[in-house]
């Protein structure tokens, strides 16, 4: 026996009907908040289409995970046998309805902005609810959990050999400098933003971000952010090629304002710009991905050779620890280097100080002093960095 189903969605999109409109089995109308809360409207959940023994990531038809708000909803009426069929069959035809009206806005924006070059604003929506039509009357389904027909990253792992590589894992955790922390996070946000669908804004924006935060800690003394990004990747070993795909990807998260929408009085948090004050572009997110994951792989490797140093006041003349480092392996803070090391000395003088520094690392390192480079200098420490990579098996503990 067929039965009768109405599943609602809440739809966002640029250009939405002011009164109730019906196209091709589809209404949309605007319901006040108010009667959503009342209605119980909220995103549904899915189920494991293969609960045995078996790893996987799945996207089940009508579920969703987002937090979408909108006084404008969807609604369209089924006659099918199972309630999460029924699902699968209302999101075909949601898909196909905002399909025609990201189309539509090329003639709509041809006749009302006339002067825009974009043609394209997107549109979505999100199943919150499902009823059972009997006798005229709307009876809710509460037990709805669909499935998915398909998945990937299926039977991970695909390799068990992950203790041969444990200690390379510890270093990344180990890590203390904060530009890298802060890089990996934007990098995470960025692959997993891919694996959710997130808009692409979003995901371009974080992918960016994770190289735009190394290129700024650098310091390099340019005017300009491209040579600093042209200078900054050749520092850290990135080759031509891939410094000149990261420079084209910079002026497309430059270009619109894409970081930053200009249009303040909405209220909108950065990170989510407005569609059409970003403007749309085709771009490789695969290729971003993997250039956001070779700069950081590559600065991690550059800030191997980057050294904090404390300085230390003997508190007693008679020190035999005078003008020596000490490696500190313990008690790290938050935001210092890779390696940190104390000075112990009775000297107080910045300037003779930090020779004496230079030359006790040369020492350690055995390098030449035009080798050692002075980042920092404060009065109660500094930051060197060696310019080449080398062996750091007799550094002093």
């Amino acid at each position: 026996m067929m039965r009768k189903y109405k599943v609602y969605a809440k739809i966002l999109g640029y250009v939405l009907p002011d009164e109730v409109i019906e196209i091709k089995g589809c209404k949309i109308e605007r319901m006040p908040y108010k009667e959503q809360k009342e209605r119980g409207f909220k995103p549904i959940e899915g189920r494991a289409f293969k609960p045995q023994r078996m790893s996987y990531l799945s996207f089940p038809r009508g579920a969703d995970f987002r937090i979408m708000q909108s006084e404008y909803v969807v609604s369209t009426i089924l006659d099918h046998g199972s309630p999460n069929e029924a699902v699968g069959l209302a999101e075909g035809r949601f898909n196909k309805l905002i399909g025609a009206l990201m189309l539509y806005m090329d003639y709509w924006t041809s006749n009302h902005c006339p002067g825009s070059k974009i043609r394209l604003y997107e549109y979505d929506y999100q199943i919150c609810k499902m009823y059972e039509i009997v006798d005229g009357k709307e009876i809710e389904i509460k037990e709805l959990r669909p499935t998915s027909s398909g998945a990937f990253m299926c039977k991970y792992p695909a390799h068990m050999n992950f203790a041969d590589d444990f200690e390379k894992i510890i270093e990344y955790l180990d890590c203390k400098d904060k530009v890298f922390i802060n890089s990996l996070e934007y990098f995470v946000d960025g692959i997993r933003g891919i694996i959710s669908s997130l808009p692409e804004e979003k995901i371009l924006l974080d992918l960016f971000k994770a190289i735009e935060s190394i290129i700024r800690e650098l310091k390099i003394k340019r005017k300009s952010f491209k040579t600093r990004i042209k200078i900054g990747l050749k520092k850290i070993g990135l080759d031509d090629e891939e410094i000149k795909n990261i420079i084209e990807f910079y002026k497309i998260r430059s270009d619109g304002n894409l970081a930053h929408s200009s249009i303040k009085k909405f209220g909108f948090p950065h990170q989510y710009p407005k569609p059409h004050d970003a403007g749309y572009y085709l771009y490789d997110i695969y290729q971003l991905k993997t250039l956001s994951h070779k700069a950081l792989i590559n600065y991690f490797n550059y800030i191997k050779d980057r050294y904090e140093v404390s300085i230390n006041h003997p508190k007693y003349k008679d020190s035999g620890r005078e003008n020596k480092l000490v490696q500190i392996i313990e008690n790290f803070s938050i935001d210092s280097w890779n390696h940190k090391f104390i000075f112990n000395t009775k000297e107080k003088n910045k300037r003779k100080r930090t020779p004496l520094i230079k030359r006790e690392f040369a020492k350690v390192f055995d390098v030449s002093l035009n080798q050692i480079k002075v980042l920092e200098s404060k009065s109660d420490g500094l930051v060197l960095e060696l310019g080449q990579k080398r062996d750091t098996k007799n550094i002093i503990k």
